[in-house]
């Protein structure tokens, strides 16, 4: 759900950043074309690496509850942290 989340939020600032960056490009000269470039450059840059990293990162920082988990659940739902004498 997170990546869902982080990937539908990243897309839609990339692509209002280039609505945005593109208008004033295809409308001015030379030197905003070339700002443009740069823009959307970043943007894809930026668009990959969240989209990407974002996914890896969610995956190692959930790994620890999923591990709990699953322990709780091989020891039949009992607490983990109580001691049985």
């Amino acid at each position: 759900m997170r990546v869902n989340q982080t990937l539908s939020r990243t897309i839609l600032t990339s692509l209002t950043t280039f609505f945005s960056g593109g208008r004033p490009a295809l409308l001015r000269g030379k030197t905003l074309e070339d700002f443009a470039f740069v823009l959307f450059v970043g943007v894809i840059t930026g668009t990959y690496s969240t989209t990407y990293v974002a996914a890896a990162t969610g995956r190692r920082l959930d790994e620890p509850r999923r591990r709990t988990a699953a322990a709780r659940e091989e020891s039949g739902g009992k607490s983990l942290t109580s001691v049985s004498n």
